[in-house]
């Protein structure tokens, strides 16, 4: 006896679903940039530019994987704990929320900067040049206006970060865009 439910899987949504994996793989490019020693800075005309766009995809992937998740895996598993299913639950959204944001702030911004980037400078104002060092980032310059993961330029000297203060113009050199730039270099403006 034939139902009135379709078997057949829903191709939107598969599409949809590929379209989201597109995006969360896309804001995973500026970690894995990092992680393998490139420094990426998106430009504060883009940040300014895309931060409702940015939101708009953060919350829609947010809310997409962990629909997905929860539709797709039932309320308790035998080899799933309860701690853990609420876990999951949780960090998923924070998870691909951010990556969601970072495909429009950063990855979008990186893609086309490797593909089309030439020379370029870009103008960043220091926010605070003082603070520890780390290994994640040694002598880091916090820049004003950016937004986390991308506030902060590092590897620079001592000297130089010391010398700057609160509300000076960076000129930032690298290969890059309108968008964004890979930083190999930075000095004063007027300098």
């Amino acid at each position: 006896m034939a139902s009135g439910f379709s078997v057949e899987p829903n191709v939107a949504l598969r599409r949809l679903g590929s379209l989201v994996l597109v995006f969360a793989l896309i804001g995973g490019l500026p970690i894995f940039a990092r992680i393998i020693g490139a420094q990426f800075l998106p430009s504060t005309a883009w940040v300014s530019h895309s931060v409702w766009l940015a939101w708009g995809s953060g919350i829609f992937c947010a809310v997409f994987f962990t629909v997905m998740f929860m539709r797709n895996k039932p309320l308790v598993e035998p080899d799933m704990r309860p701690f853990m299913y609420i876990l999951l639950i949780i960090f998923s959204p924070i998870f691909f929320g951010s990556l969601g944001k970072d495909a429009i702030v950063a990855g979008a911004p990186m893609l086309y900067t490797m593909v089309a980037g030439k020379p370029t400078e870009l103008q960043y104002v220091v926010e605070r040049a003082t603070g520890f060092s780390d290994r994640k980032c040694r002598n880091d310059i916090e820049l004003m206006d950016m937004p986390s993961m991308y506030d902060r330029l590092c590897g620079f000297p001592k000297d130089f970060r010391d010398s700057l203060r609160p509300g000076q113009t960076l000129i930032v050199s690298g290969h890059g865009s309108s968008l964004g730039t890979f930083v190999t270099s930075a000095h004063v403006a007027g300098q």
